[in-house]
């Protein structure tokens, strides 16, 4: 987004190849500060049979983005990407709520809660 900036602010200086005076320096910086992550896409429920895994997903703008996945408000060790898949569900597990903040520079934000849902597995004679 800054470099889109700063394009747009040499073009009104009246050159492509201008470089932009420390004023106008700072107006880029500052523009490019006020960007703190955004939530584009939330992660959605997710439903398995006991001893099944889920994978929920969250899409994000902003640059520079720390994630951290929470299971019901409770850090989850190595979930620290876009992603991230459960362990092997038990049906103990049904109801839990997962989030993820997503953080930078700039700002935080916490997803929706999307809720795990895990069935009893079917078995046949």
């Amino acid at each position: 987004m800054a470099l889109a900036a700063a394009t747009v602010l040499l073009s009104a200086c009246g050159s492509d190849t201008a470089k932009p005076t420390a004023p106008q320096a700072a107006v880029i910086a500052a523009e490019a500060a006020q960007k703190p992550p955004a939530i584009t896409a939330q992660p959605q429920p997710a439903t398995v049979v006991s001893g099944g895994s889920a994978r929920f997903s969250v899409t994000a703008t902003g640059e520079a983005l720390s994630y951290q996945w929470l299971s019901n408000g409770q850090p989850l060790p190595k979930a620290d990407g876009p992603s991230f898949t459960t362990h092997a569900a038990s049906i103990t597990d049904s109801g839990t709520q997962y989030t993820v903040r997503i953080s930078n520079g700039n700002g935080e934000v916490v997803s929706q809660a999307a809720v795990l849902t895990v069935s009893e597995a079917m078995f046949s004679n």
